[in-house]
């Protein structure tokens, strides 16, 4: 209520908005429950008989990018013209996206012209514009940062931001079809593989380490998501971090002693 409340000076005409603040906090819970589907659909597939090789470590690498982002949106002490250009650079950033899109004409020119108006009512309420790298989008008082930053930050402990590098590193690199990520699943010391001469066979498995890792991954990121947003807004849930606590707890419980398959 307090951002709300401050609002006032930073209202601007079409497309910018009269409540830019609200905006931003929207954006945020948006991506939470962004978080939250991608989540459930990853328990979900980890519930059915069958079980995934590389299905599981998409989801929770989209789990993760969507809650750091809405981690970063809703971050507590930036204030009001900070939370504003952040809510506007997520706008910025996806009308830039667009415009790699195979889009009419009209809708083109209506993405840069959108885009190109949001500027215009930044430069009029003051904000200044951040110069960027060649072909890459200009954004509002700070750049906006790329996934892996984001992720390295939510899932740091400390200075360490060495858990959140390996995790994405590995899921970007099932996600992104790399030999390097594929062949991770892919053993040749499985139990009854052919025995063939001038042959080596492989077997693609899921072990159940790297699952309780993916898991313990999205348990993390999601909690620290709503962490945060529940100090920006000054909600107090017990039930909620009774819930968070449990899951950890279920998660170091969970991790096997040997990596079984």
């Amino acid at each position: 209520m307090a951002e709300l409340a401050a609002e006032a000076p930073f209202k601007g005409s079409s497309p910018w908005g009269e409540d830019p603040v609200g905006a931003a906090h929207n954006s945020g819970q948006l991506l939470l429950f962004g978080t939250g589907d991608c989540a459930r659909a990853l328990v979900r597939l980890l519930s059915h008989e069958t079980t995934p090789v590389y299905a599981h470590l998409v989801l929770a690498r989209a789990s993760l990018e969507l809650a750091s982002r809405a981690w970063w949106l809703f971050e507590p002490a930036i204030g009001v013209r900070l939370r504003v250009a952040r809510g506007m650079n997520e706008r910025i950033f996806g009308l830039s996206q667009q415009s790699r899109l195979p889009l009419t004409e009209e809708d083109g020119a209506r993405a840069c012209e959108r885009r190109d108006a949001l500027f215009a009512e930044a430069e009029r309420l003051g904000f200044q514009t951040v110069p960027a790298p060649p072909k890459a989008p200009r954004y509002l008082e700070e750049m906006r940062p790329g996934q892996t930053e984001l992720i390295k930050n939510i899932l740091s402990v400390g200075d360490d931001a060495s858990l959140g590098a390996f995790v994405y590193g590995l899921f970007s690199a099932v996600a992104h079809g790399t030999t390097f990520g594929l062949t991770s699943s892919v053993t040749a010391d499985a139990p009854n593989l052919p025995r063939t001469p001038g042959l080596t066979w492989g077997a693609v498995y899921t072990s159940s380490l790297g699952v309780v890792s993916a898991v313990t991954a999205v348990i993390l990121g999601t909690a620290e998501a709503y962490r945060r947003r529940n100090k920006l807004f000054g909600w107090a849930s017990q039930s909620w971090n009774e819930t968070c606590l449990r899951a950890i707890q279920a998660a170091k419980r969970s991790f096997p002693s040997t990596e079984t398959t």
